[in-house]
């Protein structure tokens, strides 16, 4: 069972060098709007949620997990939707194609987009898989991109090490070596002002208030008014979007002055619009439930809550990468800073139930594979992101990049990162990381900035893990998350959990120097720390819970039930 946790105002010891000197005290003319947000602060945890010693989960062996809920019916959410087909094991694929290697450095690039197309021409089977195009092991060489356009392909090789399938990434353009994404040149017309943000389009005028005075995070109940023309199966988009009262709520409307001296202009409301892909599971009344979780808490004097019908774009289905060692060429240089060559392994855009599993990067700028934000429902797992090759800082040396809904990424291996697990701003989940591992004492572990919604870091190692309000660092960044929860995490530097006054960000049962944050916030929910907690995972137990042990059994590998997923992902996948 997990215990009460540690909950204080106050700054925990010791704090980072760099961040004891982003320190700033606000000037005096701020004093009246500080004590009252402290008061503001105060009467919210004395009369909304009791302070977050009842929030948590509750395990008893053989039985489901008991969610306890504050005053408002904020929870911890329910993030096993995440993954292919919302937490289902990834289909066993045949093999219809083969293509061998070439003896020579010839440019492979048409051959295989050749033999791609060809498969993606081919009729789909009744579950909607057209096959496998098998690349025998050796070396084939890229100079541009793989296309992958069509649902139900699949792109295989015969092993992520040394001996298996390597295609090298050649020539000096930064670019994603393999990108799958279905076509759609009307969405692209309709969306084409909105980058480098995405946003559903309604497909008619019909749009439904939500009339409750809070929606509560981790519930899957919305009230709406009328509910005419909404039906079970219907897939709506959830768009809450944040007024004034909500930036200044969180004091994302006065920053503290910069050290340099420069402006730090306060978050504008019209930037945080944020939309949810949900699935209509049953209609009561005006009741609308969901089968996924809301990871937002709103109350209605911070913002609006509509649903509506999305023009959805035309995503590509059921396309999986296996196998696959990918390596980007590149200029040695003194530092290995070279950027002028391949950046990412594999990227997403408009995919849905799709997989990545078995790939290796190396030496790519940036990630051994991006989730873009029209992607939905995608399983990463086993894959590693080695030797990058690019300078240190934002946008580079991510490792695994989720900026989509519903993704799991598991199991997975990153080194010498920035950001190796990296989450965007305004990023709407759940999402889950699950066994990852993180070596490199850059290492930085958490919601980056601007608001991310609903992550879980299970069982995640890593030099430092961190969800805070980051002030005025970068451009304003502010608060970085809500929701976001590190489960049973190791930190081999530090640690700090802080929440805002309307949520909670939850640290349960992890290892590591407990550190404060270097701007204003309460310290987040933080019980159990340097102890084990159960379940070992909060995921598997989760999707356990939601479609039965036999179902979810195959969804993980044999080495997270019998304790040796660590020796897997840090030294197998490391190739230490």
């Amino acid at each position: 069972m997990v215990a009460d946790p540690v909950w204080s105002r106050e700054k925990l010891g010791p704090m980072p060098v760099a961040d004891r000197q982003l320190i700033h005290s606000y000037p005096k003319v701020h004093l009246l709007a500080l004590s009252l947000s402290l008061f503001s602060c105060t009467l919210f945890l004395a009369t909304a949620c009791k302070g977050p010693h009842h929030q948590g989960v509750k395990y008893r062996k053989g039985k489901p997990l008991t969610y306890i809920e504050d005053q408002f019916g904020n929870r911890i959410p329910d993030y096993s939707t995440a993954g292919y087909a919302s937490g289902k094991p990834i289909p066993e694929v045949s093999i219809v194609k083969t293509l061998s290697p070439q003896t020579n450095r010839e440019d492979d690039t048409a051959r295989i987009q050749a033999a791609i197309d060809q498969l993606s021409s081919a009729s789909a089977n009744a579950n909607g898989l057209r096959g496998a195009l098998l690349l025998e092991a050796g070396d084939y060489y890229v100079s541009g991109t793989i296309h992958i356009r069509q649902s139900g392909v699949v792109l295989r090789g015969e092993g992520q090490f040394d001996g298996g399938t390597v295609i090298h990434a050649t020539g000096t353009v930064q670019r994603s070596l393999i990108f799958i994404s279905g076509e759609d040149p009307e969405h692209d017309a309709m969306t084409k002002n909105q980058n480098p943000e995405f946003h559903y389009q309604n497909e008619s005028s019909s749009t439904w208030e939500v009339i409750d005075e809070h929606v509560p995070s981790g519930k899957r109940l919305v009230q709406v008014s009328p509910v005419r023309g909404l039906a079970a199966g219907d897939t709506v988009i959830l768009e809450q979007r944040m007024n004034q009262a909500w930036v200044e709520t969180l004091g994302m409307n006065d920053f503290p002055d910069r050290p340099d001296g420069k402006a730090s202009p306060p978050w504008d409301p019209a930037d945080f619009r944020f939309q949810f892909e949900r699935t209509i599971e049953t209609i009561d009344g005006g009741r609308i439930h969901f089968k996924e979780p809301l990871v937002n808490p709103v109350f209605a004097r911070f913002g609006s809550s509509i649903l509506f019908k999305p023009i959805l774009p035309k995503r590509v289905e059921k396309v999986g990468l296996e196998n696959l060692r990918l390596i980007s060429e590149y200029q040695p240089t003194d530092n290995h800073s070279d950027e002028a060559h391949a950046w990412n392994g594999i990227e997403f855009q408009r995919a849905k139930d799709s997989w990545v599993r078995g790939v290796t990067a190396v030496h790519f700028g940036n990630t051994t594979v991006t989730a873009g934000r029209q992607s939905l429902q995608l399983t990463i797992e086993d894959c590693g992101f080695l030797k990058p090759i690019a300078r240190y800082g934002y946008g580079r040396r991510h490792g695994f990049f989720n900026a989509g809904q519903q993704i799991l990424i598991q199991r997975c291996y990153a080194e010498d990162s920035s950001f190796p697990f990296f989450v965007p701003g305004k990023t709407a989940g759940p999402n889950v990381f699950l066994d990852c591992y993180a070596s490199g004492d850059r290492v930085i572990i958490g919601p980056w900035r601007y608001w991310a919604m609903g992550t879980l870091w299970d069982n995640v190692h890593g030099d430092k893990f961190m969800i805070r309000n980051r002030g005025y660092e970068g451009d304003n960044w502010g608060w970085s998350g809500i929701n976001q929860l590190f489960w049973s995490c190791t930190a081999f530097d530090w640690i700090s959990v802080q929440s805002p006054i309307n949520g909670w960000n939850w640290a349960i049962g992890n290892k590591g120097d407990r550190v404060g944050g270097a701007f204003q916030g309460l310290t987040g929910h933080i019980s159990d720390h340097e102890k084990r907690v159960n379940p070992r995972s909060l995921y598997m137990k989760q999707l356990e819970d939601r479609i039965g042990v036999n179902a979810a059994s195959p969804v993980f590998s044999e080495n997270q039930f019998n304790g040796a997923v660590l020796f897997h992902v840090k030294d197998t996948l490391s190739e230490k």
